[in-house]
């Protein structure tokens, strides 16, 4: 054979030059080929990785949204772990029923205690590894994963326990910088950064307010007081001017009470008499006792004038923002029912506990109410001026 190739190169040497360059390309071409295989067979770097917390804060709890992209892809039987560094702990109780995986492509991936089938064992140790087990499952080469781990982890039930942020040692206002590692059998490899740092505090202080008014109402503006008979006068917002009123005949009058707060646990407004409406000599007008049984305590109907005399109260609301009820915070009857139902007026100069009118268990604005007063004079009651102070008090709960 090399006795014919070196007659063959006598004869023809330009072509064999030829041949032989050739050849030496073939043999090129072959050995760069076998080079590019074994590229691929190697380890590959993780693209896009970042890890997102809720909370970045020291010591806090937070979840973790860790995505990449896997160059290689996961094959069955392989692992994906990620190491996250001394500092990290998990939180009572946690379980791969607390960790999400899935894949852009793929979808979300089958999680248990131990690799089965295509269900992904997913188990934690020391502080802290996390380590996915493929059963028969995969992600193709070029997957976007995401592992979610906390109460994001929703797709096998929501979970409830969380990994705890390490202590920070850097300055105040200086992040320290974390480095969670990518590993495992499925060859792709790489680190993700995250920055622990303190929050950032912002305070604000409300001053507490509180209004209160008392406001002058028209005879039009009172509730009706199913007394189309009687009388009903103006008032001023300091004066209940009952001016030389008919006797056994009631005589009606009202004023508007406002709050506003922003106590967190509302407010309550009562009020009180110094004493019966009385002349300098010291003669009253009894307060009576409405159609035979109020108190200073207990509403009852009144509307009876020619033999039930006497100086009481009712109450109306008339606006507000919902949380206050002058029917609850004074009974069960309002000025305008069908029924008129009246309470006495708790009277200082007897002991006696002042009475709630309106009040709120919340914040209020523009709460307001009616109160109306109510007057019928026995007809031998003495000629006088007969005069009383009544006292109100709002008392905001903050």
């Amino acid at each position: 054979m090399i006795v014919d190739f070196v007659k063959h190169i006598k004869s023809n040497k330009g072509k064999v030059s030829l041949s032989i360059l050739l050849v030496v390309s073939i043999l090129s071409l072959t050995t760069l080929f076998v080079m590019v295989q074994n590229n691929k067979a190697e380890a590959a770097a993780i693209r896009n990785s970042s890890d997102t917390l809720n909370n970045s804060a020291p010591n806090a709890t937070s979840n973790h949204s860790i995505v990449f992209t896997s160059p290689t892809g996961v094959a069955a039987g392989q692992t994906i772990i990620i190491t996250f560094p001394s500092g990290f702990s998990t939180t009572s109780g946690f379980t791969f029923a607390d960790m999400d995986l899935s894949g852009a492509t793929n979808g979300e991936q089958t999680l248990a205690a131990v690799a089965s089938g295509a269900s992904w064992g997913a188990t934690t140790t020391g502080d802290v590894t996390i380590t996915f087990t493929s059963g028969t499952a995969t992600l193709p080469a070029s997957e976007v994963v995401t592992i979610e781990i906390g109460d994001n982890a929703a797709a096998g039930g929501t979970g409830d326990s969380y990994l705890t942020n390490p202590t920070k040692s850097a300055a105040t206002g200086t992040a320290d910088i974390i480095t969670i590692s990518v590993s495992g059998s499925f060859t792709d490899s790489g680190d993700i950064l995250v920055a622990i740092i303190e929050g950032v505090t912002v305070s604000v202080t409300v001053d507490e307010s509180l209004t209160f008014s008392i406001a002058a109402q028209t005879a039009a503006q009172c509730a009706d007081y199913d007394n189309a008979a009687g009388t009903e006068v103006t008032t001023t917002s300091s004066t209940v001017p009952f001016a030389q009123p008919a006797l056994d005949t009631f005589i009606d009058a009202c004023q508007s009470v406002s709050v506003s707060t922003n106590a967190s646990s509302g407010y309550v407004v009562t009020v009180e008499e110094d004493d019966q409406l009385r002349t300098g000599a010291a003669v009253e007008i009894p307060d009576g006792t409405c159609d035979g049984a109020c108190t200073h305590i207990s509403e009852t109907d009144w509307t009876t004038a020619a033999t039930n005399n006497g100086f009481g109260y009712c109450m109306e609301d008339t606006a507000g923002d919902g949380a206050s009820t002058a029917d609850t915070g004074w009974g069960t009857n309002g000025c305008d029912d069908a029924d008129t139902f009246f309470k006495l007026f708790a009277a200082n100069s007897e002991s006696e506990v002042a009475q709630n009118i309106l009040r709120s268990t919340s914040t209020a604005s523009g709460d307001s109410a009616d109160i109306g007063y109510r007057l019928s004079i026995p007809g031998d009651q003495a000629a006088g001026t007969y005069t009383n102070t009544l006292t109100f008090v709002a008392t905001p709960t903050f």
